[in-house]
């Protein structure tokens, strides 16, 4: 028998939209909680163009594509999710957004080559992950889905992929390299060690060797990493937390750009993932169908 899939309302610096998922799933349950604590990824798509091109690499049950719909109503968006159960509420929350042909869904997992994955389907929509062993499910790249879909660029990608972000980033060198998007990334020591048996310094280590530049929210401020000490203190912060958004791009003017608007906006609090100030103002608080 499969499970009842319900509708929530969900509210993020200012954007109301709607989530679908299954009624019984922690993380649908606590959606409003989740998407409150990531405050990055509104932030940064109210930089974006008008017309923006978001890839959303672990698209879940579509949170981030519903919040996109509510900032960028004339954004395209590729949303990869490989979870059958997350796609079909992922399918649910996109005809509730009203994206239509401006959304695209990509039936797999994403990593550093195409082929096929073990993935485990796990009892919460955030508890899916790829595992060798598992049973397969189709696997592609960044690089290869950019030349497959004929993206003209790509403006921002979001990473949730429970450990296996250097598998995404080397997959989409580059895509990453040509169009030097803006690049979200969840980043947390457990699924480092547990799913992919990486560790934590081999995550930063690439990230300040392949991007040079990184910075992540803390204390209602964007604080950048530059330096050796700068990425010592990033990987001091994700070991604090139980999982950082940390956002990077090869154009480092980009994220520059997000943390002199962080500062403009007057962002405060002590909310290490938050950005409290960082609301909606005139004109900004947008209304995704409910």
């Amino acid at each position: 028998m499969s499970a009842r899939i319900g509708v929530k309302a969900v509210e993020a610096e200012g954007f109301l939209f709607a989530v679908c998922g299954e009624e019984t799933d922690p993380y649908f349950q606590n959606a409003q909680e989740f998407a409150r604590e990531n405050r990055l990824i509104p932030a940064a798509l109210k930089t974006m163009r008008h017309d923006a091109i978001v890839v959303d690499i672990g698209a879940n049950i579509g949170v981030t594509v519903s919040m996109t719909a509510a900032a960028l109503p004339r954004a395209r968006i590729v949303a990869v999710e490989p979870s059958p159960r997350a796609r079909v509420c992922l399918g649910r929350t996109a005809l509730r957004a009203g994206f239509g042909e401006r959304l695209t869904i990509v039936q797999a997992c994403m990593g550093a080559e195409g082929g096929e994955a073990g993935f485990h389907e796990g009892a919460s929509a955030c508890a899916s992950h790829v595992q060798p062993g598992a049973p397969m499910v189709p696997m592609t790249t960044l690089d290869a889905t950019f030349d497959a879909l004929a993206l003209p660029r790509i403006d921002m990608v979001k990473i949730d992929v429970e450990g296996w972000e250097i598998d995404v980033l080397r997959g989409g060198a580059r895509a990453l390299l040509e169009g030097a998007p803006l690049v979200i990334a969840e980043i947390n020591t457990w699924s480092l060690n547990w799913n992919r048996r990486l560790p934590l310094r081999d995550m930063i280590d690439y990230l300040r060797q392949t991007f040079g530049l990184a910075a992540w929210v803390e204390d209602g401020e964007l604080r950048i990493a530059e330096s050796d000490f700068d990425f010592y203190a990033l990987a001091w912060r994700i070991e604090q937390t139980r999982g950082l958004d940390v956002v990077f791009s090869h154009d480092h003017a980009k994220v520059r750009a997000l943390a002199a608007q962080f500062t403009q906006s007057g962002a405060g609090g002590s909310d290490d993932s938050a950005v409290a100030g960082f609301g909606a103002s005139s004109g900004q608080l947008s209304r995704a169908a409910l």
